[in-house]
C-alpha cells in the first residue's frame, strides 16, 4: 500500500472514530446542559480538524501524484534525448574518422595532383559537416544538462510533498493516541 493510500485510510479511520465517539457520548445521560454544550463544541472542533486534515491529505496526495507524472514524462524525454545524443555522437565520430582518412589520403605521395585537389575539396566539405555535427552534439548535451536540472527540481518537489504527507500522517497518529 502506498503512503498516499495509507494516509487516506488513516484520515477515514480518524473520521469514523470521531463519529463513533460522538454516538457513544450521545448515549450517556447528561447531567447538565453546559457540559453537553461543551462536549458538542469539542466534537465539532474535532470534526472540523479531521475534515481539514482529510482535505489537506487529499490535496497532498493529488500534488504528489502530479509530481510523479511529471517525473515520468521528464524521464521519458531524457531517455529520448540521450538516444538522440548517442546517435549524434556516433555520426560525429564517423564523420571525423572519414575526415581523417581523407586527410591522410590527400597526403599520400602516390596520389595524382588532380585526385589530391578533389580529395581536398571533399575534406573541406567533411570539415564543415564534422563541425556542424559537433555543434549539434553540444546543443544536445546542453539540453541534457538542463533536463537533468529540471528533473532534480521536480524530484525535490516530490520529496517535499512526500515529507509533508509523512508529517501529516505523524500528526494524525498522534491525534489518535
Amino acid at each position: 500500500m502506498t503512503v498516499s493510500a495509507k494516509l487516506v485510510v488513516t484520515a477515514l479511520v480518524t473520521v469514523l472514530a470521531i463519529g463513533v465517539s460522538v454516538k457513544a457520548r450521545q448515549a450517556v445521560p447528561n447531567d447538565s446542559g453546559s457540559a453537553l454544550l461543551a462536549e458538542v463544541r469539542a466534537m465539532r472542533t474535532e470534526l472540523r480538524d479531521a475534515a481539514a486534515n482529510s482535505m489537506r491529505a487529499q490535496l497532498l496526495v493529488a500534488r504528489l501524484s502530479l509530481e510523479e507524472q511529471r517525473l515520468t514524462v521528464l524521464h521519458r524525454e531524457l531517455v529520448d534525448l540521450q538516444t538522440q545524443l548517442a546517435a549524434a555522437t556516433r555520426e560525429r565520430l564517423e564523420a571525423e574518422r572519414h575526415l581523417q582518412e581523407m586527410t591522410e589520403a590527400a597526403k599520400d605521395p602516390g596520389v595524382s595532383a588532380e585526385m589530391r585537389r578533389e580529395i581536398e575539396g571533399q575534406v573541406g566539405g567533411l570539415t564543415r559537416v564534422a563541425t556542424a555535427q559537433r555543434e549539434a552534439e553540444q546543443q544536445l548535451r546542453v539540453r541534457e544538462s538542463e533536463m537533468l536540472a529540471g528533473i532534480n527540481g521536480e524530484q525535490a518537489r516530490w520529496s517535499d510533498f512526500n515529507a509533508r504527507l509523512d508529517e501529516l500522517e505523524r500528526t494524525l497518529s498522534g491525534a489518535r493516541r
